[in-house]
């Protein structure tokens, strides 16, 4: 997975991120203490309907809202705003994020998977630190390896999990290391050799030498999610380097090569890694704060 600007990268891999600041996680077993699938049904019944129902909406204006609700949070907080109302001080944006993101992957065509409830959230999380999680975007093979495993994934997770870039967006910044200085010579021939070649230069249309604005889909398939991104990535289409980089590895190679295959286990097992990520250590009870606005600390 590759790293660009919180306003617009994948927003499913942003709301991972996203909820590992919000919940100030640290690894813990699945369903960590405090956490539970029912947790609102006393206090907020209809806490699941109502974030289903605004992604719904989401969805219908953009269809791309799967990987694109992290533009601000600005959707978020307008989930956030209609359960204040309803439930006032009740649910969190943790939840709300990991429910927001399982409800968009469900709706374009992914896996479902079960949420557990109940996190709290932090009280200095901000953008920076959600930047700062993602996964930096020249990593090679390795450097990703241990950037997942320093929070408690193995190597094929890390893979599975990369597959949240078949739905998305991201601003060309994220891209320009791969198109212009993939050897650090920064010019426009430096491009990443095991690119296909036209797909290069489509890219390079689409994001021009020192263009970090433009924004871009990153998988050819961006409001469906499916196997696009790991057969993609076999024909030298991967939009970042740390896409490309995954088949730089034997082991990786095989993967990627499994998943892109009907009758894969990669919708089931992209549901593992999500319930994985969404149960690392979290904030419950007294613990952090119940946000009223997602984007800032009571």
């Amino acid at each position: 997975m590759a790293s660009a600007s919180a306003t617009g990268h994948n927003a499913l891999l942003v709301s991972i991120v996203l909820l590992a600041t919000v919940c100030a996680c640290t690894a813990e077993t699945p369903y960590a203490a405090g956490l539970s699938e029912d947790f609102y049904q006393k206090t907020c019944p209809q806490a699941a309907s109502i974030v289903d129902a605004y992604v719904t909406k989401f969805l219908r204006k953009d269809r791309n809202f799967a990987g694109a609700f992290n533009r601000g949070v600005a959707e978020v907080d307008q989930i956030k705003a209609a359960l204040e109302h309803s439930c006032p001080g009740v649910v969190s944006c943790a939840d709300i994020l990991i429910m927001a993101a399982r409800d968009a992957t469900a709706k374009v065509g992914g896996p479902t998977w079960p949420v557990a409830m109940g996190r709290r959230d932090g009280v200095n999380s901000t953008s920076f630190m959600a930047d700062s999680n993602l996964p930096f975007p020249v990593l090679n093979f390795s450097g990703l390896v241990a950037n997942f495993a320093a929070k408690g994934f193995n190597a094929r997770e890390m893979i599975t999990l990369s597959g949240a870039h078949t739905i998305g967006r991201t601003h060309c910044n994220g891209i320009l290391p791969h198109l212009y200085n993939f050897t650090g010579k920064d010019d426009a021939t430096d491009t990443d050799p095991a690119m296909n070649k036209n797909f290069a230069v489509f890219l390079k249309k689409h994001c021009p030498q020192g263009n970090r604005t433009n924004t871009i889909f990153i998988d050819s398939t961006a409001n469906t999610f499916d196997r696009a991104y790991y057969k993609n990535v076999l024909k030298g289409k991967g939009i970042f380097i740390t896409d490309s980089a995954l088949i730089t590895n034997p082991a990786g190679k095989k993967v990627v090569t499994t998943f892109s295959k009907p009758g894969s286990a990669f919708f089931t097992e992209f549901a593992a890694g999500m319930v994985k990520m969404g149960n690392l250590g979290v904030l419950t009870g007294t613990e952090g704060q119940i946000r009223r606005t997602c984007q800032f600390v009571n």
